[in-house]
């Protein structure tokens, strides 16, 4: 299959295309078939290249959202370990005191 690009697509349709190139060059390279999955890599970045200004705004915006919530997700998964090491320090606080009232502080 030779990879042939419509002359108008829709945001949409354009986003499909491109995942279908990586795909079709993937199929193309597992049958060894090297030259038509070249031909498949032009055809994706030809596409690419051909995105509206809206589509990358829209891409752009989506990978800054994704990269707020893998912060997101650091940020509370730290401070919950934060919490967990405070506890285990107020716990063994409390054992020590109640070791020194229990046994007395010898000298």
């Amino acid at each position: 299959m030779t990879p042939s690009q419509p002359p108008v697509m829709t945001d949409a349709e354009r986003e499909l295309f491109i995942k279908d190139c990586a795909k079709q060059m993937e199929q193309c390279m597992k049958s060894g078939n090297r030259e038509a999955a070249m031909g498949w890599l032009q055809a994706q970045r030809q596409a690419i290249a051909a995105r509206s200004p809206e589509q990358l705004a829209l891409l752009v915006a989506e990978e800054e959202r994704r990269l707020d919530e893998g912060i997101d997700y650091f940020a509370q998964q730290g401070a919950a370990a934060r919490r967990d090491l405070d506890r285990l320090a107020q716990i063994e606080r409390e054992r020590e005191e109640q070791g020194d009232r229990a046994g007395g502080i010898e000298s």
